[in-house]
């Protein structure tokens, strides 16, 4: 079989020659450029016979349904052995050690970022910069309010 015979419904059996000029007298390699002859127009084209079924009807992946078996399969047998996990010596010896180590690591960290200068600018500027656009934005609702009020009934002398 070769690489360059015409689909099916051509009516003819003339393969797909490689172009061979394209824009300058530079060759057109078949394999690299997607540039062809279309031999029942004549004109440049870029299918490749072969590699695209375009009536093929795409059938949608199952990937996301098999992640959430495998979640809802593991967080079950994690329910169901949850008493007997922890038990395990490689978990009770190494696993939870290391968690709780990590938990502390992670508190006090947030801790210290929390109590840093940098971190206390930072929220002050953010909320002063709140309030500022809250203060303006209610003299700019005031002032839309204002300039729809109701005339009074009577004019004033």
């Amino acid at each position: 079989m070769t690489l360059f015979a015409a689909p099916v419904g051509y009516g003819y059996s003339t393969a797909y020659a490689p172009a061979t000029t394209f824009t300058s007298d530079r060759k057109i390699n078949p394999h690299k450029d997607s540039v062809f002859i279309d031999p029942r127009t004549g004109e440049l084209t870029t299918i490749k016979p072969g590699i695209y079924d375009p009536e093929k009807t795409e059938k949608k992946g199952k990937g996301g349904l098999i992640a959430l078996g495998a979640t809802i399969a593991a967080a079950a047998l994690a329910f169901v052995f949850r008493g007997k996990i922890a038990k395990i010596p490689f978990v009770k010896n190494t696993v939870i050690p290391a968690l709780r180590n990590t938990k502390a690591w992670a508190l006090e960290k947030f801790r210290v970022l929390k109590n840093a200068p940098i971190v206390k600018t930072v929220t002050d500027g953010v909320k002063n910069g709140f309030e500022a656009v809250k203060k303006f934005a209610g003299n700019a609702w005031t002032t839309v309010k204002n300039f729809f009020k109701k005339a009074p009934a009577t004019p004033t002398p």
